[in-house]
């Protein structure tokens, strides 16, 4: 993902596209977090109409981890985005919180964590985590108390007078799960977070992930070209075909919520995973 570097005293596109200043309204409780219903997105090519996604329908229940994965192209990231509120279906309907993606952005209901970490080299860490509070308007005490909470629960207190240049990959992708964080959001968006980071590193941020979907009761929507990972962090997982993109299988990971590395050496999780890894294979040969 390409970012342009803004002025020092505003904030990446991005970032403002998924926080806003806009008082916060109340949605109904619902027991699907995310209510995904007969979408589709098309969109004009050089070789016509493109069809991105077909008749997409999921349901995510409160506390849910759900990994997306499939071939690149499926439209796991246009899926993230359509309940982001940052692109828009052509046809179907999609619910968050029991309300429209606009007032789940606008109630600042969800966190989203791109693909890369996205931070001002010239703020340090803490900085960085209390850009979007800023954006809110929330208080200087209030934005240290929740900033500082924010790197604590994601392990890098002692790293918040650090500036970007002086962590590491794994690092400043946690000081960015440490800005979505304190939004206190109950839905997580994550699109390919650690897709970039060595497998130790992706290992340790994925433990550290499950800590805290289970201590925060975390709704996680979580893209991923890893099945290992897909596997080890689901309640289910989501395969995706491609040409059109649709969701060609859904596989539930029975494991319990507590979980270490040492799950993967399991019967139980392998077999998960060759089940996933047939679902794709389909997937791949649809293409």
């Amino acid at each position: 993902m390409q970012t342009i570097s803004p002025a020092p005293n505003s904030a990446p596109k991005h970032v403002n596209a998924v926080i806003e200043s806009r008082p916060a309204s109340t949605a109904a409780p619902h027991s699907s977090v995310v209510s995904v219903n007969g979408v589709a997105v098309s969109y004009p090519s050089a070789h016509g109409i493109f069809q991105a996604l077909s008749n997409v329908s999921l349901d995510v229940a409160r506390g849910e981890f759900i990994s997306l994965i499939g071939p690149s192209g499926c439209g796991k990231t246009t899926l993230l985005r359509l309940i982001a509120d940052l692109a828009q279906p052509t046809s179907g309907e999609l619910r968050v919180n029991g309300g429209t993606p606009n007032q789940a952005r606008t109630d600042r209901s969800y966190g989203y964590v791109f693909q890369s970490p996205a931070l001002y080299p010239w703020r340090t860490a803490i900085s960085n985590v209390m850009l979007p509070l800023e954006i809110i308007g929330l208080s200087p005490t209030e934005r240290q108390q929740r900033a500082a909470g924010a790197l604590a629960a994601v392990g890098l207190t002692e790293a918040a007078g650090r500036y970007p240049w002086q962590l590491s990959g794994g690092m400043q992708q946690r000081v960015s799960i440490a800005r979505a964080l304190s939004l206190q959001p109950d839905l997580l968006l994550m699109d390919e977070p650690f897709g970039a980071l060595d497998e130790i590193t992706r290992d340790k941020l994925n433990l550290h992930l499950t800590d805290l979907w289970r201590e925060r009761n975390l709704t996680v929507i979580f893209v991923t070209h890893s099945i290992p990972e897909a596997v080890f962090l689901s309640t289910r997982v989501v395969a995706m075909s491609a040409n059109p993109g649709r969701i060609s299988r859904v596989i539930e990971c029975p494991f319990p919520q507590r979980r270490t590395l040492d799950l993967r050496n399991t019967k139980q999780f392998l077999d998960v995973s060759q089940e996933v890894r047939d679902a794709l294979s389909d997937a791949y040969a649809d293409e």
